[in-house]
């Protein structure tokens, strides 16, 4: 810490040199510690960088008797760090159940993206814990993705059914159009779309550039997705895009091999 510096909160919780540098080792005992309190500190400050209070560092920790002691202070348990995250979030990203029922207590689950957060980290059971407590599947982040896009785009199957069984929109796009389908089928994920599909995905979706879930597949050359989805609509081998080109013209170019072979027997 730079000489006359304020000694705020973060500095005592995270930066102190007696503490390790992981910024969760020696948290409770700065929370409850009486020189922190003697020194003015206050456990609503914010660290720099993150813009993470003591809150969000014992969420993310899964440090339920710290997160117990700053409730108890009155900490405010739905605060944002600069990239918008709430300790709930935090708690959801790093899969901590037991933090994420404690502040479920009191934090309001649609602030702060908890349930993408848990989505996009495959916690199916801190998913279907955020839903039973009323999170809401169609918020949206910065980027009009749902957590249902998350999930998908990451292959988590388990999440994708829990989602859209809380009353998820299946085929919710992002800014760019991208749907789950999509998403899922240009990584590959077969379990993922094979779900979608099943739950009334809507196999002919298209982005921004008018390119469906095949053209994705088609790219990427995600044989398997393709062969579902042509299974699920045929007609999909003649979709053209903005620029006219047909799936098999994007594999073409891409010399994906696999898929090309299986379009031109259409």
């Amino acid at each position: 810490m730079v000489a006359g510096q304020p000694q705020t909160w973060t500095y005592w919780v995270v930066e102190k040199d007696d503490y390790d540098v992981h910024p969760w080792v020696g948290l409770l005992d700065a929370v409850r510690g009486s020189d922190v309190a003697a020194r003015g500190a206050s456990p609503d400050a914010r660290d720099v960088a993150y813009g993470m209070g003591a809150l969000h560092w014992a969420a993310a920790a899964g440090d339920e008797p710290c997160l117990a002691c700053l409730r108890e202070r009155a900490v405010d348990v739905d605060a944002l760090s600069w990239a918008g995250l709430s300790p709930l979030a935090c708690a959801a990203r790093a899969g901590h159940a037991g933090a994420v029922r404690l502040l479920l207590a009191d934090a309001n689950p649609n602030v702060g993206l908890p349930l993408h957060e848990a989505a996009g980290a495959g916690h199916t059971g801190i998913v279907e814990d955020l839903l039973r407590r009323r999170s809401d599947p169609g918020v949206r982040d910065n980027a009009a993705e749902t957590a249902l896009l998350r999930a998908a785009r990451r292959g988590f199957v388990g999440v994708v059914e829990a989602l859209s069984t809380g009353g998820a929109d299946v085929d919710a796009a992002n800014s760019a159009g991208v749907t789950p389908l999509i998403a899922s089928s240009f990584f590959g994920h077969e379990a993922v779309v094979r779900a979608l599909l099943t739950r009334g995905a809507n196999a002919r979706a298209v982005c921004a550039r008018r390119r469906s879930a095949l053209h994705y597949a088609a790219l990427a050359d995600q044989r398997p997705v393709a062969e579902a989805l042509l299974v699920w609509a045929s007609d999909l081998a003649q979709l053209a895009d903005a620029s006219g080109a047909r799936p098999a013209d994007l594999a073409a170019e891409a010399d994906a091999t696999s898929v090309l072979e299986l379009l031109r027997r259409m």
